[in-house]
């Protein structure tokens, strides 16, 4: 019975996020660093509490859900692979959470190296240039 259920998980899983890829998997990591390293910074600014970390599990799963929808209009609606609303969403995201990943390490006393910062600013750029390019048309 465990076996049946865990495949069926899995298959959802599958449709749900496609392949379990690099881009899936560095989102989760940023996600994960993310959420550890905001919980770190709550702390030091004495502001962190249940309703706090909370907020931050809802959102980092409202964010799986959206690459969800990217990947089912890709495939499902598109006829696509999951390759051009999927990857610009989970693109959009790594560069928010690695923006907030400096940000936090930044409150934490540790600055991060401006070459990366310079690349997440750069990725999120051009993922806002690619979504107001979908909007014109």
């Amino acid at each position: 019975f465990l076996k049946l259920l865990a495949a069926e998980l899995l298959a959802i899983a599958g449709f749900l996020w496609g392949s379990f890829d690099g881009l899936l998997r560095a989102l989760i990591v940023f996600m994960v660093i993310d959420y550890l390293t905001g919980i770190g910074a709550a702390y030091k600014d004495k502001r962190l509490n249940s309703s706090v970390g909370f907020v931050g599990i809802v959102r980092k799963g409202v964010m799986l859900l959206i690459v969800a929808v990217g990947n089912v209009v890709d495939t499902q609606v598109l006829g696509g692979d999951g390759s051009a609303c999927r990857s610009a969403v989970i693109g959009l995201y790594l560069a928010n959470e690695g923006l907030s990943i400096l940000e936090n390490a930044g409150i934490l006393g540790i600055k991060g190296p401006k070459i990366l910062q310079d690349a997440l600013e750069k990725l999120k750029k051009k993922e806002d240039d690619d979504d107001d390019d979908e909007k014109r048309h």
